[in-house]
């Protein structure tokens, strides 16, 4: 690097005694030392990351342990009601307040779709492949050294030889592609595991434990903290995070829940799994499953014409769905009730919604609106556990509200959030009762009704479960009950 800033020195100092040539010449030179300079330094990190791996392999040699892997926490011990009530009759009641003069359509912003990379030269070996992510088409290309498979039986020492195989590949131009499609995609953490991990899958076929191996190797390499870890002949996926996962087995190291979470499955059944403590060199950054972004998946969209009534009208509204998105959420690890409220719906589902509702509600008082909005959400879908929806717990998002035939409590109350603050722009906040769950909102005006005072603000208990129960009305048995409050950010 001296000798550059040198010749820079003499070309600048000395511009006029040199001839054209001259500068020609010197200005070759300069290029090949900076280039020089670059391979030097390319040559180093190189080397420092082969040592880390070598290093690092080295260690999965030898230092694993068995850990018993604790079944999941359940989100609420007491199960919600198989019926729900219906509110009894009553009068009209008083909706006073600030009018809702406009409510402006959601305009789309433009995302670029995503396209191959096409430098394929940079990387060695190269081999093509194409797969289809939740309805995007997505061509990748591979170092067809890729395609390694653990030697059974499956064991620390196994493993320790496919980290060393995969880390002589050329991985670093492949999560070059993946951040890329990533990036457009607008995936979140898991979603990039879950890129990670479908996208393997035509070079390794079927192979399961090879797929989740490839998906620890990729996400170690950009910084993750996750393991692996084996029992008898399966290989597991071990992830650290800062969210919560329900009912998904866990190990506890180093003062860490890992989580047992699969890209694809759930409801992984696992007693005791063979891990290591340590971990790889600046892999330490938690795995997280909050979604900031829409998901940039295929924009086909389907339609459901869903009815209600309210003071004696009948409403029929079409509301959009992708059905893409809802495969998406299909496997989604059940985490804090935070993200669902939050996460933000896909823009088809966003203009339908608000083109349907804007007739409406439009003019009408605030709390009259929102009247409106909690008995769309009370009477057009059909209510069901999830126990017997899905055989399991499954919050759902928005989306999966529109599209399945039934939801309950949760799915309700988050759907009518989301409804509240894009139509109304009022705050609204989660209530979590024991078996249940509903919302409350902060009226710009004092209203009458069952209440909650938080933080100095007076919200009005709306429930979107609760059938025909107008805002300010909660159900019986959690009268005077003070429940868990879950704030949820516009």
């Amino acid at each position: 690097m001296k000798k550059i800033i040198i010749l820079v020195l003499l070309l600048f100092t000395s511009f006029t005694s040199f001839s054209q040539e001259d500068i020609e010449e010197m200005m070759r030179k300069m290029q090949e030392a900076t280039q020089k300079e670059i391979n030097k330094s390319n040559k180093a990190v190189q080397d420092f990351i082969d040592e880390n791996d070598r290093a690092f392999a080295e260690f999965l040699k030898k230092d694993w342990e068995m850990f018993q892997a604790f079944q999941g926490i359940k989100r609420d011990e007491k199960p919600k009601p198989v019926k729900i009530p219906k509110a009894p009759p009553s009068p009209k009641p008083i909706l006073k307040g600030q009018t809702i003069k406009k409510i402006v359509i959601p305009q789309k912003t433009i995302i670029t779709k995503p396209k191959p990379l096409i430098k394929i030269p940079e990387i060695k070996r190269a081999e093509k492949s194409n797969i289809n992510f939740f309805g995007q088409n997505l061509d990748f290309y591979y170092d067809k050294n890729f395609c390694t498979f653990i030697k059974y039986p499956i064991n620390n020492q196994s493993i320790s030889e496919y980290w060393k195989s995969l880390s002589a590949t050329d991985f670093a131009k492949y999560i070059e592609q993946l951040s890329k499609f990533r990036q457009q995609l607008q995936l979140n953490d898991f979603g990039f595991a879950q890129l990670i991990y479908h996208s393997c899958e035509k070079i390794f076929s079927n192979k399961e434990n090879e797929r989740l191996l490839f998906t620890w190797f990729i996400l170690s390499k950009t910084g993750y903290d996750v393991k692996t870890g084996f029992n008898s002949s399966q290989v597991y996926l071990l992830i650290y995070t800062q969210n919560m996962l329900f009912s998904t087995p866990f190990l506890k190291i180093n003062n860490r829940q890992y989580f047992v979470v699969h890209p694809a499955k759930i409801n992984q059944k696992v007693k005791n799994i063979y891990t290591y403590k340590g971990e790889y060199p600046g892999s330490k950054n938690p795995v997280n499953f909050n979604i900031t972004s829409p998901i940039n998946i295929s924009s086909i969209n389907k339609t459901k014409q869903l009815q209600f009534k309210y003071q004696n009208n009948s409403y029929s509204i079409p509301v959009n769905y992708n059905p893409y998105l809802i495969n998406y959420y299909e496997n989604y690890p059940q985490t804090n009730y935070e993200v669902y409220f939050t996460s933000p719906v896909s823009f088809q589902t966003k203009l339908s919604l608000v083109k349907s509702l804007k007739p409406i509600i439009e003019n009408k008082t605030q709390p009259e609106a929102v009247d409106i909005i909690l008995r769309f959400v009370q009477t057009s879908f059909q209510y069901q556990t999830d126990d017997e929806n899905f055989g399991r717990e499954k919050p759902l998002f928005p989306e999966e509200t529109i599209y399945y035939q039934y939801s309950d409590c949760e799915d309700r109350s988050i759907l009518f959030a989301f409804l509240i603050q894009e139509l109304v722009g009022l705050e609204v906040i989660g209530l979590k009762y024991e078996g249940h769950m509903a919302t409350a909102v902060n009226f710009s005006t004092p209203m009458k009704g069952d209440v909650l005072n938080v933080q100095g603000k007076q919200f009005l208990i709306c429930d979107p479960t609760y059938i025909n129960a107008n805002i300010g009305l909660c159900m019986p048995q959690f009268k005077g009950k003070l429940p868990e409050i879950i704030k949820i950010k516009s």
